[in-house]
Formats: structure tokens, sequence, C-alpha cells
């Protein structure tokens, strides 16, 4: 079989990534969207492996694309095509099921890095004595006029607002930034909605929320405020969201990835790998100011399912410039 033709075909058939990473794909697999990415499949396989090769190291994004029984066979396959270029591979934010089956039969080490974070927006997470601050910023900012609507029109002018108060936001942001894609609201409109917060005069913030089939739920994969926005308007703007999914019997929003406080489970690490990835992490927490993610979200009582980073070979100084190069660092 010829990989590099069917790799060019589905490049060429866009389609057929969409409609994958709607039927299988998670949270991470968004990024395949948005470009830079290559695709490895096969010819009896429906599904893909989407990855960017760094430094001579492949970083795959999220688990494979396909069914769950297909993605041993699909993950193999690709452990076969990097060993004939002689090149490692990172599974960059693995799901705790595909990767206790691959430490098993395909990477030597295994790192607990993050967290999922999964709300349910059937929990009442306002009320008791742990809802109560939630509970006040959204008096207030119903209070002095804040509002929240779904976009559901065609509207040139609301994308126009949306779009300014995400490059406010974006403008705002102080020292280095990290992330997994572009802020682009309207690039891809494709199984997307769209929420924005208002005052008496103009659009103050906006969410985007990508579905998630396999799930049956979605992806928060943007929500911003304009700088010195009213104390509680991030927060109206996703109590909003989750009432909305409240009515519709929906049980699952995700905000994706963040990192733990430490390193979790390791295996397959030495005593100077394991400390090199515990000072790397440390490091990158500190620099890149992480650690404030998860405890913004803890107010909305999210549960957490571990997420791990997957090592073919070893862990160094090569792998670790490949993830960090996969990142979008401003």
């Amino acid at each position: 079989m010829d990989i590099s033709l069917l790799t060019e075909k589905v490049n060429k058939e866009s389609f057929l990534i969409e409609k994958w990473i709607q039927r299988w794909g998670k949270s991470i697999s968004q990024v395949v969207l948005d470009g830079k990415c290559d695709f490895f499949c096969l010819t009896d396989v429906e599904g893909l492996i989407g990855y960017r090769i760094e430094y001579g190291c492949a970083v795959i994004f999220g688990d494979p694309i396909c069914a769950i029984e297909d993605a041993p066979r699909l993950a193999l396959a690709f452990q076969s095509y990097c060993q004939e270029r002689n090149m490692n591979f990172v599974y960059l934010i693995s799901s705790e099921e595909f990767a206790k089956w691959a430490i098993n039969n395909l990477c030597e080490v295994m790192i607990q890095v993050g967290d999922e974070l999964i709300f349910d927006p059937q929990s009442d997470f306002k009320d008791g004595h742990k809802g109560y601050k939630l509970r006040n910023k959204e008096n207030h900012a119903r209070k002095i006029g804040l509002s929240v609507e779904e976009y559901v029109s065609t509207d040139y002018e609301i994308e126009q607002e949306i779009e300014q108060a995400a490059s406010a936001w974006l403008k705002a942001r102080r020292g280095p930034q990290i992330s997994l894609g572009p802020l682009s609201f309207f690039e891809n409109r494709k199984d997307k909605r769209y929420f924005y917060i208002k005052d008496a005069e103009r659009i103050i913030g906006a969410a985007m929320l990508s579905r998630i089939e396999m799930c049956q739920g979605w992806l928060l994969k943007f929500l911003v405020t304009v700088p010195k926005a009213p104390r509680g308007a991030s927060e109206l703007l996703m109590i909003s969201i989750l009432d909305h999914l409240r009515k519709e019997n929906c049980h699952f929003l995700t905000y994706g990835m963040v990192p733990a406080k430490y390193l979790g489970e390791m295996k397959g690490l030495g005593k100077v790998s394991s400390w090199l990835a515990h000072t790397v992490f440390i490091l990158a927490k500190w620099f890149f100011n992480l650690s404030q993610r998860k405890q913004y979200w803890q107010k909305f009582r999210p549960k957490t399912e571990p997420v791990y980073l997957l090592i073919h070979k070893k862990l160094g100084l090569q792998e670790i410039r490949a993830i960090m190069k996969v990142l979008t660092i401003s």
C-alpha cells in the first residue's frame, strides 16, 4: 500500500476528515482541522491519525480518530510507518483507555499530564454554599443589564462585533501564551454553535461550541470577554450555555484538557528522564501561567478524566522540542 498517495487523497477530500472527526473525534481532535496537520489512514479502515512532524518526531493529536475497535490496528500501522522512516512518535493528550492499551502494546513511556474537564448541564452547580459566589456573580451581571443570546442567523454586523471582542481579549493577554490552535470563530462553521453576551450597547464576549458526536455533546472551544468586562460577565455566559444545553437534555460539555497540579502516573521513565519530565512540566506551568485555567473552571464543578502523554521510545530533548513546537506560542 502506498501511504503517501492515500494521504494525498485524504488531504484533497477534506469532507472525509470532517466526517470522521464529527463521528469519532474527541476534544483534542478539533486541532486537526486547524491546518498544518498531515494525515495517516488505511484503505480498509474508516478514520485517520492526525499528526505533525517536528525535529524528526511525529506528534499525534489525541487518540486515533476511528471506531474504538479499529484504533489498535490504525495505531500499529502508524508505528510501522514511523519505524520505516526512523522516527519516534508522541501521542499528545491521549485518553486513559487508549493510554492503558498503548503502554502494553505500542509505547514505552506513559505520563499523566492533566485532566479533561467535563461539565454535566443537568447538574445543579449553583446550589449550596459552594455555589454562592457563582450565584452572586450571575445576579450582579443580570442586574446591570447583561444578557446572553445564541447566534443562529446570518448577521455580518454581529459577527464583526464577536470578532472584535475576541481580538480585544487576545490583545489584552499578558506574557507568553500557549494554545493548540488559532482563535478563529467563523472560519469553519460546520457543527458549531455560537453564544454572545452584550450590555446595552455592544457585544462584550462570545463563546463557540463544537459538536462531539460520540459523546452526544459539545466542546467549549472558545469563551472570551473583552478587557474590563463587568464582574460576572464570563460566568453569566457560561451559565447561559449550560442552561441552553440543560433544556436540550444534554449531559456533556467539555472544556478539554487542563494541566494537572503535578505529573501523575508515569511508566517507562528512568531517574534522569523522570527528573527531566517533572522539571520541564513545572517550568512550563510557571512560564505560561497554566494553573489559573483549572482554578477558574472549578466553580462549575466539572468531573475530571485523566489524559496522558505517550512516547514510543524515550523522552529526550528532541521529543520535548517537538511537543513545544506544535503548541501555538505567542
